[in-house]
């Protein structure tokens, strides 16, 4: 109730920020209809009037959702600002008022102590005790009065906001408008994490398979998003035959290392156009070799329209073993140097997981590093990297580490037993 009367004198401008809520909300609901109002036009028969209608209709929700949600902003921001205002002048003047207690008190115990032998003249000790006590009670009534409002003010500021922030984010995640990664770098991006990576040194052996085993979070992402150079080291450097990987332009360095990750990503379009993805020259038979190299060849034949069948909105008219053997297919086609799996079989059932590995199996020119959680994944590079806390605790091929009874052949018992559950 004490945080509806603060709010009160705010009424007009939480009733205004909420009006120009609705409206953005509703000016956002008309934008994407008119979006694809406006792609119909120009891929059927052009008309002037009907697209300018539309650009003028797109033009005006689009103004109104900015302005609409700018407005919300400024409305909830002063509301909120006299809100805070308010509670700060309370806070100073309580803190006055037990600033004055407190002295009351002290002069009532100084007037006793320098009167000492006229209150004894009179026997008034208790009476001065008791003047005394109740300034100390008045004191701590002021006082509890003054935590009530901080915590109060401390409860909406940084509690209430982190419950907010927490409450819409989760709902961002669940309807996939934000990752679970974008969302704690947003809530954490001040934190001071430390170094992923650190003395890390790993050699890639050409046309051989490495494999970067360890629990989550040990680093093995974080090796292949340097490999790909969407960060850059603080320090040390990532060499390709010899050279750091900054010296190569964009286009040459991702056309020698290329990436098929956990949940590949395909556009809407024909299947042929996801293989050929950035090669707008790519002949067909050129992508019918990469498919038969990824073993897609087969299921993409048994399609409707074969090589121009389109896969949907977001891949959703292909399984998740089609959409690795694609993917797997759009690395093959620019013929690289290093491909970088990262865990391409974690969602695949035993009989997929074979079909993907047998396409991995004709890739022996390339140069292989492997991120997997399942044995069968693993067991056959021909070297093994642990890595935990971002360093590399042991290295060798398969049996080395385990003659050794360390900390991959406990990783690799764990793994054994939980690939048996599974199945």
């Amino acid at each position: 109730m004490r945080v509806i009367r603060l709010y009160k004198p705010d009424y007009l401008f939480l009733i205004g920020a909420s009006v120009f809520l609705a409206l953005a909300v509703l000016c956002e609901m008309f934008i994407p209809l008119y979006t694809g109002k406006l792609i119909y036009i120009l891929q059927t028969e052009y008309s002037w009037n009907e697209f300018l209608s539309t650009i003028i209709l797109m033009t005006f929700f689009s103004f109104g959702s900015s302005f609409s949600a700018g407005c919300r902003g400024g409305l909830f921001t002063c509301a909120i600002c006299r809100f805070v205002s308010r509670v700060k002048h309370q806070l100073f003047r309580l803190l006055k008022m037990v600033q004055d207690s407190i002295a009351r008190a002290n002069d009532a115990a100084g007037e006793a102590v320098s009167g000492i032998m006229t209150v004894k003249s009179f026997n008034a000790k208790q009476s001065e005790e008791c003047r005394y006590d109740k300034r100390l009670i008045d004191t701590h009534n002021i006082k509890t009065r003054q935590d009530t409002v901080r915590a109060m003010y401390l409860l909406l500021t940084e509690l209430g906001v982190k419950v907010a922030m927490l409450y819409y984010g989760h709902l961002f995640v669940t309807y996939k408008q934000m990752t679970m990664g974008n969302l704690v770098s947003f809530i954490l991006y001040q934190s001071d994490l430390g170094d992923n990576i650190r003395d890390f040194s790993l050699e890639l052996i050409p046309g051989k398979m490495t494999a970067l085993v360890g629990i989550s979070g040990g680093g093995k992402s974080t090796c292949v998003s340097l490999l790909q150079r969407f960060y850059q080291p603080q320090q040390g450097e990532i060499l390709l035959d010899g050279q750091p990987l900054q010296n190569y332009q964009h286009r040459y360095l991702h056309g020698k290392i290329v990436a098929v990750g956990q949940e590949p990503v395909l556009f809407s379009g024909t299947v042929r156009d996801n293989i050929a993805y950035g090669l707008p020259d790519c002949s067909l038979e050129r992508i019918k070799e990469a498919a038969r190299k990824a073993n897609a060849h087969g299921f993409i034949c048994q399609l409707q329209k074969g090589y121009d069948t389109d896969v949907g909105e977001r891949e959703s008219l292909l399984g998740s073993s089609q959409r690795q053997r694609i993917a797997i297919a759009r690395a093959l086609i620019r013929e690289p140097q290093v491909i970088l799996l990262d865990e391409i079989t974690s969602f695949l059932d035993p009989k997929s997981e074979q079909t993907v590995q047998q396409a991995l199996a004709n890739c022996p020119k390339q140069t292989l590093l492997v991120i997997a959680h399942k044995l069968k994944s693993i067991e056959k590079a021909d070297q093994i990297v642990v890595i935990d806390k971002g360093g590399i605790l042991e290295q060798g091929s398969h049996e080395e580490p385990i003659r050794k009874e360390g900390h991959y052949y406990k990783l690799k018992e764990k793994l054994f037993t939980e690939n048996n559950s599974n199945s």
